[in-house]
Protein backbone atom coordinates (compact mmCIF):
# COMPACT_ATOMS: atom_id res chain seq x y z
CA UNK A 1 0.00 0.00 0.00
CA UNK A 2 1.43 3.43 -0.87
CA UNK A 3 3.12 5.16 2.03
CA UNK A 4 0.87 8.15 1.43
CA UNK A 5 -2.15 6.01 2.30
CA UNK A 6 -0.65 4.46 5.42
CA UNK A 7 0.04 7.74 7.13
CA UNK A 8 -1.32 9.70 10.04
CA UNK A 9 -3.97 12.25 9.12
CA UNK A 10 -4.60 14.96 11.66
CA UNK A 11 -7.71 16.99 11.06
CA UNK A 12 -8.03 19.89 13.46
CA UNK A 13 -11.33 21.71 13.70
CA UNK A 14 -11.24 24.75 15.96
CA UNK A 15 -14.49 26.52 16.80
CA UNK A 16 -15.08 29.38 19.24
CA UNK A 17 -17.51 28.66 22.08
CA UNK A 18 -18.90 30.79 24.90
CA UNK A 19 -16.61 33.87 25.21
CA UNK A 20 -16.44 33.73 29.00
CA UNK A 21 -15.08 30.19 28.91
CA UNK A 22 -12.29 31.00 26.41
CA UNK A 23 -12.46 27.42 25.24
CA UNK A 24 -12.28 25.75 21.84
CA UNK A 25 -12.95 22.20 20.72
CA UNK A 26 -10.58 20.16 18.59
CA UNK A 27 -10.75 16.83 16.81
CA UNK A 28 -7.74 14.77 15.70
CA UNK A 29 -8.40 11.96 13.20
CA UNK A 30 -6.06 8.96 13.03
CA UNK A 31 -6.46 6.79 9.92
CA UNK A 32 -5.22 3.25 9.29
CA UNK A 33 -5.98 0.74 6.50
CA UNK A 34 -6.43 -3.03 6.33
CA UNK A 35 -5.76 -5.81 3.84
CA UNK A 36 -8.72 -7.30 1.98
CA UNK A 37 -11.04 -9.27 4.29
CA UNK A 38 -8.62 -8.86 7.23
CA UNK A 39 -8.85 -7.19 10.63
CA UNK A 40 -5.16 -7.28 11.59
CA UNK A 41 -3.44 -4.00 12.46
CA UNK A 42 -0.02 -3.74 10.83
CA UNK A 43 2.98 -2.93 13.08
CA UNK A 44 3.53 0.43 11.41
CA UNK A 45 -0.07 1.41 12.05
CA UNK A 46 0.28 0.71 15.77
CA UNK A 47 2.71 3.62 15.89
CA UNK A 48 0.08 5.82 14.24
CA UNK A 49 -2.49 4.84 16.87
CA UNK A 50 -0.04 5.75 19.63
CA UNK A 51 -0.71 9.39 18.71
CA UNK A 52 -4.11 9.21 20.44
CA UNK A 53 -4.06 11.77 23.24
CA UNK A 54 -4.66 10.17 26.67
CA UNK A 55 -6.14 13.47 27.89
CA UNK A 56 -8.93 13.31 25.29
CA UNK A 57 -12.48 14.03 26.39
CA UNK A 58 -13.68 11.09 24.30
CA UNK A 59 -12.54 8.83 21.48
CA UNK A 60 -14.68 7.35 18.70
CA UNK A 61 -13.28 4.39 16.72
CA UNK A 62 -15.15 3.73 13.46
CA UNK A 63 -14.57 0.67 11.28
CA UNK A 64 -15.28 0.49 7.54
CA UNK A 65 -14.97 -2.01 4.68
CA UNK A 66 -14.85 -1.77 0.92
CA UNK A 67 -18.00 -2.23 -1.15
CA UNK A 68 -17.45 -5.95 -1.87
CA UNK A 69 -19.74 -8.45 -0.11
CA UNK A 70 -23.01 -8.36 1.81
CA UNK A 71 -24.05 -5.76 4.35
CA UNK A 72 -24.21 -8.20 7.29
CA UNK A 73 -20.72 -9.60 6.75
CA UNK A 74 -19.22 -6.16 6.21
CA UNK A 75 -20.75 -4.85 9.44
CA UNK A 76 -19.12 -7.73 11.34
CA UNK A 77 -15.77 -7.18 9.63
CA UNK A 78 -15.84 -3.44 10.30
CA UNK A 79 -16.59 -4.17 14.00
CA UNK A 80 -13.60 -6.53 14.19
CA UNK A 81 -11.41 -3.84 12.63
CA UNK A 82 -12.57 -1.25 15.17
CA UNK A 83 -11.89 -3.69 18.03
CA UNK A 84 -8.42 -4.49 16.66
CA UNK A 85 -7.61 -0.79 16.39
CA UNK A 86 -8.69 -0.19 20.00
CA UNK A 87 -6.50 -3.03 21.28
CA UNK A 88 -3.53 -1.91 19.17
CA UNK A 89 -3.92 1.68 20.35
CA UNK A 90 -3.86 0.70 24.02
CA UNK A 91 -0.91 -1.63 23.43
CA UNK A 92 1.06 1.12 21.69
CA UNK A 93 0.71 3.60 24.53
CA UNK A 94 3.03 3.75 27.50
CA UNK A 95 1.79 2.32 30.79
CA UNK A 96 0.99 5.80 32.14
CA UNK A 97 -0.83 6.81 28.97
CA UNK A 98 -2.88 3.60 28.87
CA UNK A 99 -3.91 4.10 32.48
CA UNK A 100 -4.86 7.72 31.82
CA UNK A 101 -6.93 6.70 28.82
CA UNK A 102 -8.68 3.93 30.75
CA UNK A 103 -9.81 6.46 33.35
CA UNK A 104 -11.59 8.71 30.85
CA UNK A 105 -15.40 8.83 31.04
CA UNK A 106 -16.13 7.50 28.52
CA UNK A 107 -12.65 6.48 27.34
CA UNK A 108 -13.73 5.39 23.88
CA UNK A 109 -16.65 4.21 21.80
CA UNK A 110 -16.73 1.79 18.86
CA UNK A 111 -18.92 1.94 15.76
CA UNK A 112 -19.18 -0.49 12.84
CA UNK A 113 -20.33 1.17 9.61
CA UNK A 114 -19.60 -1.59 7.10
CA UNK A 115 -19.39 -0.37 3.52
CA UNK A 116 -20.97 3.02 4.10
CA UNK A 117 -19.04 6.18 3.16
CA UNK A 118 -16.61 4.51 0.71
CA UNK A 119 -13.61 6.56 -0.33
CA UNK A 120 -13.58 7.22 -4.10
CA UNK A 121 -10.87 5.44 -6.05
CA UNK A 122 -9.04 2.27 -5.09
CA UNK A 123 -11.16 -0.03 -2.89
CA UNK A 124 -8.18 -0.45 -0.56
CA UNK A 125 -8.69 3.12 0.65
CA UNK A 126 -12.12 2.20 2.05
CA UNK A 127 -10.81 -0.72 4.15
CA UNK A 128 -10.06 1.49 7.08
CA UNK A 129 -10.56 2.55 10.67
CA UNK A 130 -10.93 6.18 11.63
CA UNK A 131 -10.07 7.13 15.21
CA UNK A 132 -11.67 10.46 16.14
CA UNK A 133 -10.05 12.01 19.22
CA UNK A 134 -12.09 14.84 20.79
CA UNK A 135 -10.72 17.22 23.40
CA UNK A 136 -10.98 20.78 24.56
CA UNK A 137 -8.33 23.44 24.02
CA UNK A 138 -8.32 26.04 26.79
CA UNK A 139 -6.43 29.32 26.80
CA UNK A 140 -3.78 29.26 29.51
CA UNK A 141 -4.36 32.95 30.32
CA UNK A 142 -7.78 32.20 31.78
CA UNK A 143 -8.66 29.51 34.28
CA UNK A 144 -11.03 26.84 32.91
CA UNK A 145 -14.51 26.50 34.42
CA UNK A 146 -15.01 23.93 37.14
CA UNK A 147 -15.62 20.46 35.71
CA UNK A 148 -18.99 18.89 36.33
CA UNK A 149 -18.60 15.17 37.06
CA UNK A 150 -20.49 12.93 34.70
CA UNK A 151 -22.91 10.52 36.27
CA UNK A 152 -22.18 6.89 35.46
CA UNK A 153 -23.69 3.64 36.76
CA UNK A 154 -21.46 1.87 39.26
CA UNK A 155 -21.46 -1.29 37.17
CA UNK A 156 -20.27 0.47 33.98
CA UNK A 157 -16.57 -0.20 33.27
CA UNK A 158 -13.99 2.41 32.35
CA UNK A 159 -13.17 0.37 29.25
CA UNK A 160 -13.72 -3.08 27.78
CA UNK A 161 -11.49 -4.98 25.38
CA UNK A 162 -11.15 -8.49 24.03
CA UNK A 163 -8.06 -10.61 24.49
CA UNK A 164 -6.99 -11.08 20.89
CA UNK A 165 -6.28 -14.67 19.83
CA UNK A 166 -7.37 -16.07 23.22
CA UNK A 167 -9.77 -18.73 21.96
CA UNK A 168 -10.75 -22.17 23.21
CA UNK A 169 -11.13 -25.65 21.79
CA UNK A 170 -14.80 -26.32 21.03
CA UNK A 171 -16.85 -27.52 24.02
CA UNK A 172 -13.89 -27.22 26.42
CA UNK A 173 -12.25 -24.62 28.68
CA UNK A 174 -8.89 -25.55 27.09
CA UNK A 175 -6.96 -22.97 25.08
CA UNK A 176 -6.06 -23.63 21.48
CA UNK A 177 -2.34 -23.97 20.71
CA UNK A 178 -2.32 -20.51 19.13
CA UNK A 179 -4.00 -19.05 22.23
CA UNK A 180 -1.39 -20.59 24.55
CA UNK A 181 1.35 -18.91 22.52
CA UNK A 182 -0.49 -15.57 22.59
CA UNK A 183 -1.42 -15.63 26.30
CA UNK A 184 1.88 -14.24 27.69
CA UNK A 185 1.56 -11.21 25.39
CA UNK A 186 -2.02 -10.63 26.57
CA UNK A 187 -0.94 -10.87 30.20
CA UNK A 188 1.85 -8.35 29.59
CA UNK A 189 -0.74 -5.93 28.20
CA UNK A 190 -3.06 -6.47 31.20
CA UNK A 191 -0.24 -5.47 33.56
CA UNK A 192 -0.92 -1.87 32.42
CA UNK A 193 -4.10 -2.17 34.50
CA UNK A 194 -2.85 -4.29 37.42
CA UNK A 195 -3.80 -1.56 39.90
CA UNK A 196 -7.36 -1.41 38.48
CA UNK A 197 -10.20 -3.85 39.05
CA UNK A 198 -10.52 -6.41 36.28
CA UNK A 199 -13.58 -8.48 35.45
CA UNK A 200 -12.88 -11.47 33.19
CA UNK A 201 -15.93 -12.42 31.12
CA UNK A 202 -16.13 -15.79 29.36
CA UNK A 203 -18.22 -16.55 26.28
CA UNK A 204 -19.30 -19.62 24.32
CA UNK A 205 -20.49 -20.19 20.76
CA UNK A 206 -24.21 -21.01 20.57
CA UNK A 207 -26.21 -19.12 17.93
CA UNK A 208 -29.78 -18.45 18.94
CA UNK A 209 -31.64 -17.43 22.07
CA UNK A 210 -29.72 -16.50 25.25
CA UNK A 211 -28.69 -19.57 27.25
CA UNK A 212 -29.94 -20.05 30.84
CA UNK A 213 -27.25 -20.14 33.57
CA UNK A 214 -27.73 -23.90 34.08
CA UNK A 215 -27.10 -24.74 30.42
CA UNK A 216 -23.86 -26.75 29.98
CA UNK A 217 -22.54 -24.21 27.45
CA UNK A 218 -23.26 -21.31 29.82
CA UNK A 219 -21.39 -23.21 32.56
CA UNK A 220 -18.57 -23.66 30.05
CA UNK A 221 -18.34 -19.88 29.61
CA UNK A 222 -17.84 -19.57 33.38
CA UNK A 223 -15.03 -22.14 33.28
CA UNK A 224 -13.32 -20.25 30.48
CA UNK A 225 -13.39 -17.03 32.45
CA UNK A 226 -12.06 -18.83 35.54
CA UNK A 227 -9.19 -20.30 33.53
CA UNK A 228 -7.93 -16.79 32.71
CA UNK A 229 -8.70 -15.61 36.28
CA UNK A 230 -6.58 -18.43 37.77
CA UNK A 231 -3.79 -17.80 35.26
CA UNK A 232 -3.60 -14.10 36.14
CA UNK A 233 -3.33 -14.95 39.85
CA UNK A 234 -0.52 -17.38 39.02
CA UNK A 235 1.21 -14.51 37.21
CA UNK A 236 1.11 -12.33 40.34
CA UNK A 237 -2.10 -10.31 39.87
CA UNK A 238 -3.88 -9.31 43.09
CA UNK A 239 -6.88 -11.64 43.50
CA UNK A 240 -8.78 -8.90 45.38
CA UNK A 241 -8.70 -6.85 42.16
CA UNK A 242 -10.00 -9.69 40.00
CA UNK A 243 -13.33 -11.36 39.45
CA UNK A 244 -14.74 -13.60 36.74
CA UNK A 245 -18.09 -14.60 35.34
CA UNK A 246 -19.61 -16.39 32.37
CA UNK A 247 -21.95 -14.64 29.97
CA UNK A 248 -22.91 -17.65 27.87
CA UNK A 249 -23.63 -16.76 24.26
CA UNK A 250 -24.27 -13.06 24.88
CA UNK A 251 -22.91 -10.47 22.41
CA UNK A 252 -21.42 -12.88 19.83
CA UNK A 253 -18.70 -11.48 17.61
CA UNK A 254 -20.23 -13.47 14.72
CA UNK A 255 -23.99 -13.78 15.18
CA UNK A 256 -24.40 -16.61 12.66
CA UNK A 257 -21.04 -18.34 12.19
CA UNK A 258 -20.67 -20.58 9.13
CA UNK A 259 -17.04 -21.64 9.52
CA UNK A 260 -14.87 -22.98 12.32
CA UNK A 261 -12.86 -19.75 12.32
CA UNK A 262 -16.02 -17.68 12.86
CA UNK A 263 -17.18 -20.01 15.66
CA UNK A 264 -13.79 -19.70 17.34
CA UNK A 265 -14.19 -15.91 17.51
CA UNK A 266 -17.27 -16.38 19.71
CA UNK A 267 -15.42 -18.72 22.11
CA UNK A 268 -13.49 -15.93 23.75
CA UNK A 269 -12.67 -13.90 26.85
CA UNK A 270 -13.14 -10.17 27.32
CA UNK A 271 -11.84 -7.96 30.14
CA UNK A 272 -13.76 -5.08 31.72
CA UNK A 273 -11.57 -2.51 33.50
CA UNK A 274 -12.90 -0.57 36.50
CA UNK A 275 -11.03 2.30 38.14
CA UNK A 276 -13.05 1.73 41.33
CA UNK A 277 -14.33 -1.59 42.72
CA UNK A 278 -17.53 -2.74 40.99
CA UNK A 279 -20.60 -3.03 43.26
CA UNK A 280 -20.09 -6.73 43.95
CA UNK A 281 -16.61 -5.99 45.28
CA UNK A 282 -17.55 -3.18 47.63
CA UNK A 283 -16.95 -4.10 51.31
Amino acid sequence: MPSLVRCLILVSMLAATHPTMSQRSRTDTLLIHFAFDKSIVQPGDSAILANARPDADSILIVGYTDTVGGNGYNLKLSRLRAQAARTAMLSALTTAQARALAQRVPPMRLEARGKTNPIPGDDSLSRRVEVLVYYQVRDVAQAPPADTPKARPDDEPDTTFGLDNINFIANTPILTDAAREALPSSVAFLRHFSDHYLEIDGFCNSPGAPLPPNDPLFVLSVKRAKFIYDYLIQQGFDSTHLRYKGLGNASPVIAHPTTREESDKNMRVEVRVFHHPPPQQQP
